[in-house]
């Protein structure tokens, strides 16, 4: 049985796929809550990381480690480090803590595709709010800068 690829590995394999509709249709067709998660998190203007510019010291996994199913069984632990999350009390120190924490249990490209996405940038080619807005227009739908109707 193939192993279950990594957030990371799937919109990297997605990015170097060279045709657009077939972009659409793979984006489709691996289409997971975790994926749809780190891409909402990454385009979606509402969702803001509490935590410092850049990143922080940690300790990437090998590689060998076969973490690439990690993301999928944390990524729950999002809610630590957004703004709109539940842990709004949480000490600065705390936070940053666990999302070293949090890092250092991933995948090697899944721990650098999530420090990408909490500066909100996408670190593959290609890989675009546009293209989202094509193959998943329903969880696009929900990236409108808030609008005030008066």
């Amino acid at each position: 049985m193939a192993m279950k690829e990594s957030v990371a590995e799937i919109l990297k394999r997605v990015s170097e796929i060279k045709s657009r509709k077939e972009q659409i249709e793979t984006l489709r067709k691996d289409h997971n809550s975790t994926l749809e998660a780190v891409v909402d998190i990454c385009f979606n203007p509402k969702h803001q990381f509490v935590l410092p510019e850049g990143d922080p010291p940690y300790k990437a996994q090998p590689k060998e480690s076969d973490l690439q199913t990690s993301l999928y069984a944390n990524v729950r632990k999002f809610r630590i480090f957004l703004k709109d999350g539940p842990y709004q009390d949480m000490k600065s120190i705390q936070r940053e803590s666990q999302f070293v924490q949090f890092l250092e249990s991933l995948d090697p490209d899944d721990a650098k595709l999530v420090l990408s996405i909490k500066d909100k940038k996408m670190p593959y080619k290609g890989i675009t709010r546009k293209l989202f807005e094509e193959a998943w227009p329903a969880l696009a739908s929900t990236w409108k800068p808030e609008e005030k109707n008066g």
